[in-house]
């Protein structure tokens, strides 16, 4: 299993809700402030200033993910 660990540069728990009501089957614990979903092929997992992508195997799937999680959240995806 190969996977991406992402440190972000600040926690994202303010988009949090948003985007758990935009992915379908998402999983959101507020007082913990995690969540975790799936896109595609690739469960995604973020906690506090960690992002875990699975299934991310080159830079190019990652960023993939990392641009769909942006664009749903800028509301130019669904």
């Amino acid at each position: 299993m190969t996977r991406a660990v992402i440190e972000l540069a600040k926690e994202i728990d303010y988009a949090m809700p948003v985007l758990s009501r935009a992915i379908k089957g998402a999983a959101y614990n507020p007082e913990g402030k995690e969540m975790a979903f799936r896109i595609q092929e690739f469960p995604v997992v973020i906690d506090g200033l960690k992002m875990t992508i699975v299934n991310a195997d080159n830079e190019a799937k990652t960023k993939m993910v990392l641009g769909w999680l942006t664009d749903l959240y800028n509301g130019k995806t669904s």
